[in-house]
């Protein structure tokens, strides 16, 4: 399993098989702007290993090219434009102008394209707003989280409704503000649920408790998480446990 704290394939496991940089291929010297994966134990050569967004963001293009194959480009905040390259022909879920969420399925890992064999090419550009405009950079400090997206919320769904403030709440199920917590999920794809049953993906194992409504409000069973003060999700109390 890779230790990425974001991911970009379901399985979770990517294994970099071409680095970003200068690389020879055919006997050509050029430079490679992203970084090839397939998966750890190669699960991509007995079955389907789907291809996930790597954040929130926009559909900006959704097409096929001679040397990348089917490819998806999301743009996110910040200008920030990943890249998806080599999907399985037929595979593409999404289209141009359609909004995505992270860890969204957006096609399966293929070989289209000028492809050696089975994998996904991913990309990052920086200052863009197309994959004509911005300038290529190492995708690895984007999963390993060394560098972010400016305004990113770290989870799929962020709360639907109003946030009930007050200084001295009354807690349910013995949480309070500032607890650490562990959130129930699918251990095959971390998936959980929000309050309103969407779900989003916990891609961290202990989480902050930044705000419990007052007692009696119509959110009264509901518990905002997230890391540090920034929002991941509203969940039901009953999928969260204190964390040792």
């Amino acid at each position: 399993m890779s230790s990425y704290q974001y991911h970009v394939i379901s399985t979770n496991a990517e294994l970099i098989t071409s680095p970003f940089g200068y690389r020879t291929f055919n006997g050509v010297t050029e430079h490679h702007d992203g970084v090839d994966f397939v998966d750890e134990f190669r699960r991509e050569k007995t079955s389907n290993v789907y291809i996930n967004a790597f954040a929130d963001g926009k559909v900006v293009a959704s097409s096929t090219g001679v040397s990348v194959g089917n490819y998806v480009d999301i743009l996110h905040d910040g200008k920030i434009l990943t890249r998806y390259f080599h999907m399985k022909t037929g595979s593409v879920k999404v289209t141009a102008g359609q909004e995505v969420k992270r860890g969204d399925i957006i096609g399966i890992m293929g070989t289209t394209g000028n492809s050696t064999g089975i994998h996904l090419h991913f990309g990052v550009k920086e200052n863009s707003v197309s994959y004509t405009t911005g300038t290529y950079v190492n995708p690895i400090p984007y999963l390993t989280g060394e560098k972010a997206i400016p305004q990113a919320v770290l989870a799929a769904t962020a709360p639907a409704a109003p946030i009930v403030s007050s200084s001295t709440p009354i807690v349910p199920a013995g949480f309070i503000t500032g607890d650490k917590v562990k959130v129930s999920y699918n251990k095959n794809d971390r998936t959980a649920k929000t309050y309103e049953g969407l779900t989003f993906k916990c891609y961290y194992d202990v989480y902050d408790v930044i705000q419990i409504p007052l007692s009696g409000s119509q959110y009264n069973d509901r518990i905002i998480i997230g890391i540090g003060k920034t929002v991941t999700a509203a969940v039901n109390k009953n999928i969260l446990i204190k964390a040792a």
